[in-house]
């Protein structure tokens, strides 16, 4: 795994935007992930709508606070929330 953390990898944005099924997206707000690219793949995900003018997007997306990776791995209780709620 830590050879493959400098490669970069792209599904390209065609592919992320072909995808129909709803999706759960996760980050900590300090992960390390760019978090620019995760809001521009929930974009293409049909995320980041004004949903009081539009309908509730099927693909959810939660940044928790104060995480960091392993960090948020450990939050089983918050996870499982989010993931509950996405699964209704």
């Amino acid at each position: 795994m830590i050879e493959f953390a400098d490669v970069p990898f792209d599904c390209g944005d065609s592919n992320v935007a072909k995808m129909k099924m709803p999706v759960l997206l996760i980050s900590g707000d300090n992960d390390g992930l760019d978090k620019v690219e995760l809001m521009k793949t929930y974009q293409l995900l049909g995320g980041g709508v004004t949903a009081d003018m539009e309908p509730m997007p099927k693909s959810h997306l939660a940044i928790v606070p104060s995480q960091s990776h392993v960090s948020l791995m450990m939050q089983t209780k918050t996870i499982l929330g989010y993931l509950e709620d996405f699964l209704k």
